[in-house]
């Protein structure tokens, strides 16, 4: 999750995307968060995060989601990327249509998919604490 939101290589991409259709039902989502918060509060302050003015984790979501970004570097070049760059199992393209990860748009569904599961536990971790 880290590496999508500061590494522009479309890669990084592809590994939530694959993890949310194969794994969702096991996953536990406020583990995921648990451990992307720890490592971003340990690696915060490299310069990576403050070129990008990364400071919290409320500013993963909005990296991670933004379809300029999205567009620039997955679906501009989607077709070379998946060709070379990106390993893809044989069995893969025999996947149904919505299902396939080599067709870049169920890429970012899932993707988009795995953010939205995962936002929540982030949210929990970084929103004030109330008091009674």
């Amino acid at each position: 999750m880290l590496a999508w939101c500061t590494k522009d290589l479309a890669k990084h991409f592809v590994d939530p995307a694959y993890v949310k259709r194969e794994h969702d039902a096991r996953l536990d989502y406020a583990r995921v968060a648990s451990l992307v918060a720890r490592k971003f509060n340990a690696e915060k302050g490299e310069r990576r995060y403050r070129d990008l003015g990364i400071d919290s984790l409320a500013k993963l979501g909005p990296r991670f989601l933004a379809d300029d970004r999205l567009d620039e570097i997955i679906r501009r070049d989607w077709a070379r990327l998946a060709a070379n760059d990106i390993l893809f199992l044989p069995q893969e393209a025999a996947r149904a249509e919505g299902e396939t990860l080599t067709d870049v748009e169920n890429v970012i569904r899932f993707g988009r998919a795995f953010w939205e599961s995962l936002e929540p536990e982030l949210a929990n971790l970084y929103a004030p604490v109330r008091r009674r």
